[in-house]
């Protein structure tokens, strides 16, 4: 006897308790893709397939100041479990370090 997937996805019970359709999902990205101009579509198309890159190029200044806003943002957190665990009970230097040399 075969079985078939379900026609609807469950996410993670501790993110929310809602049924998803996957046919929904993809009708939320094709209403969002319409939006966009024809240029916006065909370069995210373009970067989907390996064409261009639309990503910034990253500078030493650059990574610095997006550290440091993420170490910002992560103080902010009232609870982040696994970082601390990270930082406390594993001592990681890869969480604690600024950047690769």
């Amino acid at each position: 006897m075969e079985t078939r997937p379900s026609t609807t996805a469950t996410l993670h019970p501790s993110l929310t308790d809602t049924v998803v359709n996957p046919r929904d999902v993809d009708a939320l990205l094709a209403k969002e893709l319409h939006q966009l101009s024809f240029q916006h579509r065909t370069n995210i198309q373009e970067e989907i397939h390996g064409v261009q890159s639309l990503a910034v190029e990253e500078t030493p200044e650059m990574l610095d100041s997006s550290l440091w806003r993420l170490q910002e943002e992560i103080d902010r957190l009232p609870s982040k479990p696994a970082y601390d665990h990270a930082v406390l009970v594993l001592n990681s230097q890869y969480v604690q370090q600024d950047r690769n040399p």
